[in-house]
């Protein structure tokens, strides 16, 4: 970000070029206390260069601390308000910060202000892409190959956004370059293995195990590689070999985390302990509007295929996994207490005494930039189903759809995904396990006291017969029939979910029942679940 951005020290002398040079090479090293301290000195010594509080506000965003950084960048804006660089590295900043609206229209700004260098056009693309433009973002990752075109940063970029708009064989170009002037971009291989389904004669398990048994190199690197081995594995149906790379990428990655699966299924105990049908009746005020339509459940369950058959509808938009529900509960919670530091006890008690209709109002403010121009949209934040309760008395008039798939498939399903930042649980069987049954338990209870406000949609179902299962959702959604609904793999939107590349298909059947190919690896999870009464 700094080379592309910080390249002009104006009204400077030899000693401020000295040191904003030095600042600039511990920022790129690593060093982030000697480069604030650089930086901070350049801005207080010349306090009308734009480029020293440029500096100041890339050092902020290294640091992660966004809020600052923007702080810093509009005083540089100020300084400077033609400078492309300065207003992208702000779109960028503030698409961090969740202010997508603001974000597009200083990107848009920068666009404008040409030539645009290379480096200036990737942060573009990033911005956009965080602010949901998928259009732009992929023009402008295309300008920056074009104008670049041996970078592996930009055709990794480029490669990622031809993914999300579903252009699977373009991506793949782009990844295979990035793979030729970066052989050791391990992330690039676990992206292109799941492109398409690998065949005996197009694969790169012979490459990908060759690189695993010669290389030295970090945990995460050899998950990655693990990770994509069993992806194409998997497809050449070698099923022993695909299943024995994914438990050793899968325990690379448990044991460099801290995770402790007990909290989890506490707090899902401690929320049905709490919210019961009387709470739930006492409290159905509430903001009163129709338009969000909440997709919740495990990952991995079929949510996405519901959001798209959904938002093929001309009623409905896609708005995304958003946060948005979770971060508007919280956010009086936590400027009340001064801390972020709270008992899950004292933390679900003091989420029922929320405003619910403040909180409604919220939620619909903060989503309103995504939401489209039609008259529902959906929120397809899995992990909403912890907030059935409360959504429900916050938003009495939404729509809840439970989305819910065979318990050996949505185990392993997610056991050979790798989930970011998400899901610390699968990534252990029998933390996996432990953790299907606090959520199992939780939408029982979900349903007891709800009954009849969920609808409850199985993956298996909607795959052998999709048309009754659509009539049931658009009728639960009060909306009338569209024949577009059958064909939402024809839907012209992005998806960038782990199942983009699945929805860009017809409905199909091959992954269910799946987990059978692993029976006997699979077996302790099956007998956690069994004794639980969860047929398996």
């Amino acid at each position: 970000m700094v080379n592309g951005e910080l390249t002009r020290v104006a009204d400077c002398n030899a000693r401020a070029s000295s040191t904003y040079a030095d600042a600039t090479r511990e920022l790129q090293s690593g060093n982030l206390g000697n480069a604030r301290d650089l930086a901070a000195a350049l801005a207080d010594r010349f306090p009308e260069s734009a480029a020293a509080w440029s500096l100041r506000a890339a050092v902020a965003t290294t640091a992660n601390d966004f809020k600052q950084a923007l702080v810093y960048i509009e005083i540089a804006e100020r300084l400077d308000t033609n400078s492309a660089g300065i207003l992208a590295h702000k779109a960028n900043t503030l698409a961090v910060l969740r202010m997508y609206e603001e974000a597009r229209s200083c990107a848009d700004k920068a666009l404008r202000l040409h030539p645009v260098s290379v480096d200036i056009m990737a942060t573009l693309g990033t911005a956009y892409t965080k602010t949901g433009d998928f259009d732009k973002s992929l023009a402008c990752f295309q300008s920056a190959v074009h104008q670049a075109p041996d970078s592996a940063t930009h055709q990794y970029n480029l490669g990622t956004a031809l993914r999300f708009s579903g252009e699977f064989q373009a991506a793949e170009k782009c990844f295979d370059r990035t793979i030729k002037y970066r052989p050791r971009d391990y992330e690039t291989y676990y992206a292109r293995s799941g492109l398409r389904t690998q065949t005996a004669d197009n694969n790169h398990v012979e490459e990908m195990e060759a690189l695993l048994h010669a290389g030295s190199f970090g945990w995460r690197d050899e998950m990655l590689l693990c990770y994509a081995l069993a992806k194409e594995l998997e497809d050449l149906q070698q099923w022993d070999r695909s299943f024995n790379y994914l438990k050793r990428g899968a325990n690379c990655r448990r044991k460099n985390m801290r995770y402790d699966v007990e909290r989890d299924c506490h707090k899902m105990q401690v929320i049905a302990d709490a919210i019961g049908s009387k709470h739930l009746l006492s409290k159905t005020n509430g903001y009163h509007s129709s338009e969000p339509i909440f997709v919740l459940g495990l990952p991995r369950a079929g949510s996405t295929l519901v959001e798209r058959i959904l938002s093929s509808h001309s009623g409905i938009s896609s708005a995304g996994e958003l946060q948005n529900f979770a971060i508007e509960l919280m956010r009086p919670i936590y400027a009340k207490a001064g801390t972020i530091q709270i008992p899950i006890e004292e933390l679900v008690t003091a989420t029922l005494d929320s405003d619910f209709t403040a909180l409604g109002k919220a939620y619909l403010e903060s989503t309103a930039h995504l939401s489209g121009k039609t008259a529902h949209f959906t929120d397809k934040m899995p992990q909403n189903f912890l907030y059935v309760g409360l959504i429900h008395m916050a938003l009495p008039h939404s729509k809840i759809i439970h989305v819910y798939r065979h318990p050996m498939d949505a185990c392993y399903s997610m056991y050979k995904m790798i989930f970011k930042a998400a899901y610390p649980f699968s990534y252990d069987l029998d933390d996996l396990s432990r953790y299907y049954v606090a959520y199992d338990r939780l939408m029982k209870h979900w349903n007891e006291v709800l009954p009849g406000r969920i609808l409850n949609i199985c993956y298996e179902d909607l795959v052998h017969d999709q048309e009754t299962e659509t009539r049931k959702l658009l009728a639960y959604c009060d909306l009338e029939w569209e024949d577009q609904c059958m064909s939402f793999h024809e839907l012209n939107t992005v998806a960038t979910t782990a199942s983009a590349v699945e929805v860009r298909s017809p409905i199909y059947s091959s992954s269910i029942h799946k987990w059978k190919n692993y029976s006997k690896q699979l077996d302790r999870v099956k007998q956690v679940l069994g004794r639980q009464g969860i047929v398996a």
